[in-house]
């Protein structure tokens, strides 16, 4: 399985871990959940209406 090495700071990561705590999820099941939602919001892109998904996609990079 490939490995995928992000930095980001412990303030972030605390609340990430908060985050996974509050929907009873792992790290692993939630990371993998944020990029199933992001790969349908990418394949609906064409679906949905610009306006819906600039919130959801402003953040490209």
């Amino acid at each position: 399985m490939p490995k995928i090495i992000i930095d980001i700071t412990n303030a972030d990561y605390s609340d990430f871990l908060a985050e996974c705590n509050s929907q009873n999820m792992t790290p692993e099941e939630k990371i993998r959940e944020i990029i199933t939602c992001y790969v349908i919001l990418r394949r609906n892109r064409r679906k949905l209406p610009q306006k819906v998904l600039d919130p959801f996609l402003s953040h490209e990079r």
